[in-house]
């Protein structure tokens, strides 16, 4: 089945369902929208990512010379996959700003650093963004930061 990213034909559509007098049962608050896509890319990672996920034979070449890559990432990296890879800690980011990180959210976050990082590392490589996802996690980094010191400021 072919993964179709949703989205919405006007931003109204957004304020609807983030407005909890006008929708109702199809209300979406934005900091549970935070947390959830978050959870949720997080959890496509830490289940797709594997080693050597394209099957290449040898890991001395350089991405470059192998002829058929870009279309083993075609073939072997889900649009979900590739999407969570690029943009799991802007989404992390918008998290943090706008609520505390859940435990089931630090524990996902936790098996990708631990176990899958090296796996995320090479489908940035393979789908060429890795700059962009190491933007995102700089910010994350500085939102820690920032976060310890007043945090400690209020003690």
């Amino acid at each position: 089945s072919t993964f179709i990213p949703v989205h919405p034909l006007h931003a109204s559509f957004r304020d609807f369902l983030s407005d909890e007098t006008q929708s109702d049962k199809l209300y979406v608050s934005p900091r549970d929208r935070c947390g959830r896509i978050t959870l949720g890319l997080l959890h496509i990672m830490n289940n797709e990512l594997m080693f050597n996920i394209c099957g290449i034979d040898t890991s001395y070449w350089p991405n470059a010379r192998v002829i058929t890559f870009d279309e083993c990432a075609r073939e072997c990296i889900s649009q979900q996959l590739s999407y969570a890879c690029r943009f799991v800690f802007q989404h992390l980011v918008e998290h943090l700003l706008c609520s505390q990180i859940s435990s089931d959210l630090l524990h996902e976050l936790s098996i990708l650093l631990h176990s899958n990082f090296l796996f995320w590392l090479e489908v940035l490589s393979v789908t060429k963004t890795v700059s962009q996802a190491t933007q995102a996690m700089g910010s994350v980094a500085r939102i820690i930061e920032v976060s310890n010191s007043t945090s400690c400021l209020q003690r």
